[in-house]
C-alpha cells in the first residue's frame, strides 16, 4: 500500500471526523457494523454526487448567461 499524499490524508481525516460525529466510526467492527458503514458511505457518496451535479449545472447556467456586469 502506498502512503497517502497530503490531500488524500486530509480527506481521510475529514471522513473519519464525519464518521465519528455520525456514530459510524468504531474501534472494532462486526460484520453488521461493516454493512452499516458501507451503507452510510454509499449514502454520503450519493449526496456528494448530487451536490457536484447541482454545482456543475449552476456553472453551466451562469456561463450561458454571459459575463456579469458589476
Amino acid at each position: 500500500m502506498q502512503p497517502l499524499d497530503p490531500d488524500q490524508l486530509k480527506f481521510v481525516e475529514i471522513l473519519a471526523k464525519l464518521m465519528m460525529e455520525n456514530e459510524v466510526f468504531k474501534e472494532e467492527y462486526s460484520e453488521e457494523d461493516f454493512k452499516e458503514v458501507i451503507d452510510w458511505l454509499t449514502k454520503l457518496r450519493t449526496q456528494i454526487d448530487i451536490t457536484i451535479e447541482t454545482l456543475q449545472e449552476q456553472v453551466q447556467i451562469e456561463s450561458s448567461m454571459g459575463p456579469k456586469n458589476g
